[in-house]
């Protein structure tokens, strides 16, 4: 193999997997969630882009802004789907008891977690358009709680 063909491998080895934009921002959401519940809602972008694996300027085309990462990774664990897997996943029961504990344990959980994804207040900008958006998907998921 000639020296350029071994740097032409090792710069293709090395470059992430080109994936299909929904699935690239479903894995920069994810590997967001993680670092905010390993690390709090401070994480930076260029730990997304380690634990994402991908470059940090891949990351800014997906999501202009941190500030559009977090709000878009506080959304996904809102989303109707998250919370109706999070339920889904829960052990099976075989009384009412044994039920109404594991409904009960893993609301507490899911309001739990999403505490540890509420970004620390900022002052300025469109902080309080953030704030009012993730309060109402908040009640919105409270509401299906209930």
């Amino acid at each position: 193999m000639s020296e350029h063909s071994l740097i032409h491998w090792c710069v293709v080895m090395t470059r992430a997997r080109p994936l299909p934009p929904a699935e690239r921002r479903a894995s920069l959401i994810a590997a967001t969630r993680q670092l905010i519940l390993d690390h709090g809602p401070e994480v930076t972008t260029r730990q997304v882009a380690e634990a994402a694996k991908v470059a940090e300027g891949t990351l800014f085309r997906v999501f202009p802004t941190r500030r559009d990462l977090i709000a878009a990774t506080i959304a996904d664990h809102l989303c109707p789907e998250r919370l109706a897997d999070i339920f889904a996943a829960a052990p099976t029961t075989t009384t009412v008891d044994e039920t109404t504990e594991v409904c009960l344990s893993t609301a507490a959980d899911y309001v739990t977690t999403f505490g540890r994804f509420i970004p620390r207040p900022h002052r300025g900008g469109d902080q309080d358009e953030i704030r009012f958006r993730i309060m109402e998907l908040w009640e919105a998921r409270v509401c299906d709680i209930a």
